[in-house]
């Protein structure tokens, strides 16, 4: 999915999928 801005409660984490906001 997209690059977003998010919320800082929200944390970077890389899976082998790639990365993503969680």
């Amino acid at each position: 999915k997209p690059i977003q801005l998010l919320p800082p409660n929200k944390t970077l984490r890389r899976s082998s999928g790639g990365v993503g906001w969680f």
